[in-house]
């Protein structure tokens, strides 16, 4: 959090000049839409004063947000420097050269096919948020770090069935009982869309795709697994995804916030695995969200 308001402060201070001008015509130009909209009112002719307070007041307004936009996107580039660090010392401590190289490929392809499906869905950024939480849920695990690499890139391609989906049912409210059926098939779809994963790699990215709506009580989609049967990709991505989801606007519900999130992720054990829920809380209280 230091190192943030650190970011804030030197981005102040580089343009400290400007802001002053900036302050200044800011003041400037909502003084004169003021007086403006009010030059019929002599009421408000007579309060001169007032109308400099009030335009006063909402320039500091303006310049509060301005700032905590600045400070909220430090945020999110140290958020992104930290995974990538994560992710390129994971990649060095593979110790076969040509397996590094080829995980850095397919890392990067699936990383474009995930900004095509967010791009489809229209939700930005949808994509890399799930597969951070999975790259760091895996780390936390301490699992093989050529599977935590796996695990990234599936998560970042596995609803790749929904570019066969029409785009503007993302964006619907409701979803009539076709829509719904067309919906649920994205998982059979998907496959289509990961030719380019060596044959060594594909049985994670298939049971990421195929799995990831089961639920720990045998009641998901599409072959009903439970429990453990579910496999750990799949349990990690369902989590993350519907933890993303939860706490992330859209254009028909409000996001909660992370608080929240995990509790409703902790009391659906029927859904999630509570082991891999604990071990994002985990997550989530060492890294910036």
């Amino acid at each position: 959090m230091f190192d943030m308001f650190c970011f804030a402060y030197r981005a102040g201070s580089a343009y400290d000049n400007e802001a002053g001008e900036f302050w200044e015509e800011l003041v400037s130009t909502i003084k004169e839409m003021v007086y403006n909209l009010a030059s019929q009112s002599v009421v408000v002719q007579e309060n001169a004063s007032y109308i400099d307070s009030l335009v006063a007041f909402s320039a500091l307004i303006f310049f509060v947000l301005l700032v905590v936009l600045l400070v909220h996107h430090g945020l999110r580039m140290h958020r992104n420097h930290v995974a990538k660090s994560r992710f390129e010392l994971i990649l060095g401590c593979i110790q076969d050269d040509s397996e590094k190289e080829e995980l850095k490929r397919l890392a990067e392809k699936c990383v474009e096919l995930g900004e095509r499906i967010d791009s489809h869905i229209s939700r930005k950024n949808f994509s890399k948020k799930i597969g951070t939480l999975v790259f760091f849920i895996a780390r936390q695990m301490n699992l093989e770090f050529t599977e935590t690499v796996l695990f990234f890139c599936a998560s970042l391609v596995h609803d790749a069935g929904y570019l066969d989906a029409p785009s503007e049912l993302f964006c619907a409210e409701i979803l009539f009982l076709k829509e719904k059926k067309i919906m649920r098939t994205h998982i059979l779809r998907a496959l289509n869309y990961i030719d380019f994963v060596p044959k060594k790699y594909i049985v994670t990215f298939m049971n990421a795709i195929t799995y990831h709506h089961e639920n720990m009580d045998g009641s998901g989609f599409p072959e009903g697994l439970f429990g453990d049967d579910i496999p750990l990709c799949a349990r990690i991505i369902r989590i993350a995804e519907d933890y993303v989801y939860m706490t992330e606007k859209t254009d028909y519900t409000k996001p909660i916030d992370r608080n929240k999130a995990l509790i409703r992720l902790k009391e659906s054990p029927e859904l999630y695995d509570r082991g891999i829920v604990d071990v994002l809380a985990q997550v989530l209280e060492n890294t910036v969200q």
